[in-house]
C-alpha cells in the first residue's frame, strides 16, 4: 500500500533561534524513491520489471517457501505453488501442458531454481526519513499550496500509470483466458469428432447386427423348409413301403400263380414247348402250345412275373437305400 505524506500543525525552533508556528511534512523517501522510480519507468523498464512476477498469478516469486521459483524443461519461470495448481488440475487435457507454450509436462518436470538475490526494489531504495517545514506566512503559505498542487499532480499521475499497468495486466490475463478457451475449444472439437467416430462405429456395428439378424432369419426359413422337405419325403417312404408290401404280396401270388402253371407243364410232352430266356425272366418265345395252355396264356404268365420280379427288385433295392 502506498504510503501518504503525515501533516503536522506544529511549532520547530528556526535558525534564529526563534520559535516558528507551521506545517510539518514528513516523507518516507524509501517510499517515495519506489513510487519515482515506477513512475520513471518506461515501457521496456515495466516489461523488464513484469519478469519478475509470476505469469499466473502475477505476484512475485520467492526464493524459498511455497511460492518459490521454477522452471519447466521448456525454460519458463513460475510460483511453485501456482504452476503445481496449474498441472494439477483434474479433467482437462491442457493442464498437462505449460501455460505460455504448450509443451507437455508434470510436476516431475518442475525444476527449483536457486537464487541467492531476488529483484527486490524495497531493497534498493532509500530508508531515509526527510522532513519539509512550510511556516504560517504568505510564502509558506504560497509554498505550501504549490507542495499540495504538485502532490495531487503526482497522485494523478501515479493513478494513471497505475491504471494503464493494470490495463496493461487485465491485458496479459484475457489473453491467457483466450489461449486457454482456444485449447478448451480445440479439446471439445476433438471429443466431438471421437465422438461422431463413436456414432459411426456404433451404427456399423447396428447395421451388421441387423444383417446378422436377416441371415438368421433366412437360415430359419431354410431350416422350416428342409423339415417340411423331411417331412414329405418320410410320407414318401411310407408310400413305397405300402407299394412294396403291395408287389411283395403281388409277387408271391404270381410266384404261387407260376408255380401251379409249372406242375401243368411239368405232365405236358416236353417234345411240344421249348422255351429260350435271353435273360433271367426276360421275353418268353413260345414255339408251341402245350395242352390245356393257349399261347397268349403263357405268354401273360412269364410277362406278368417278368414286370413284377423287377418291380420287386426295384422296390427292394429302395426300400434299402432308405433303411
Amino acid at each position: 500500500m502506498e504510503s501518504v505524506p503525515k501533516f503536522s500543525n506544529r511549532g520547530w525552533v528556526g535558525a534564529n533561534g526563534k520559535s516558528v508556528r507551521g506545517v510539518v511534512v514528513i516523507n518516507h523517501d524509501k517510499n517515495k524513491n519506489i513510487n519515482i522510480n515506477m513512475l520513471k519507468m518506461s515501457k521496456k523498464d515495466l516489461v523488464k520489471d513484469q519478469q519478475h512476477i509470476c505469469p499466473i498469478c502475477f505476484d512475485a516469486w520467492t526464493s524459498d517457501g511455497h511460492h518459490r521459483i521454477c522452471c519447466l524443461p521448456c525454460g519458463h519461470i513460475y510460483g511453485l505453488s501456482c504452476i503445481r495448481r496449474w498441472l494439477q488440475q483434474k479433467g482437462q487435457r491442457s493442464s498437462q501442458k505449460c501455460p505460455q507454450c504448450n509443451e507437455s509436462c508434470t510436476m516431475k518436470n518442475v525444476k527449483l531454481l536457486y537464487a541467492t538475490q531476488l529483484h527486490d526494489a524495497v531493497a534498493a531504495a532509500d530508508h531515509k526519513i526527510s522532513t519539509t517545514r512550510f511556516p504560517f506566512t504568505n510564502k509558506g503559505s504560497r509554498a505550501f499550496e504549490l507542495y499540495v498542487s504538485r502532490q495531487q499532480t503526482d497522485a494523478l499521475k501515479r493513478r494513471d500509470d497505475a491504471l494503464k499497468l493494470l490495463a496493461d495486466v487485465r491485458g496479459r490475463r484475457i489473453d491467457l483466458l483466450k489461449r486457454r478457451d482456444d485449447m478448451l475449444d480445440s479439446h471439445a472439437d476433438a471429443l466431438r469428432q471421437w465422438d461422431t467416430a463413436l456414432d459411426s462405429q456404433a451404427n456399423a456395428l447396428e447395421c451388421q447386427a441387423e444383417a446378422l439378424g436377416w441371415r438368421a432369419e433366412a437360415l430359419e426359413w431354410r431350416a422350416e423348409a428342409l423339415e417340411k422337405r423331411a417331412e414329405a419325403l418320410g410320407r414318401r417312404v411310407n408310400a413305397f413301403k405300402a407299394s412294396l408290401d403291395f408287389f411283395e404280396q403281388s409277387y408271391k401270388e404270381h410266384m404261387d400263380k407260376l408255380d401251379h402253371h409249372s406242375s401243368q407243364l411239368r405232365y405236358a410232352q416236353p417234345s411240344l414247348v421249348r422255351l429260350h430266356c435271353h435273360s433271367l425272366l426276360g421275353p418268353v418265345h413260345i414255339l408251341s402250345v402245350p395242352t390245356g395252355l393257349s399261347e397268349d396264356g403263357v405268354k401273360l404268365t412269364y410277362t406278368d412275373l417278368f414286370w413284377f420280379t423287377k418291380n420287386y427288385i426295384e422296390l427292394k433295392s429302395f426300400n434299402g437305400w432308405l433303411s
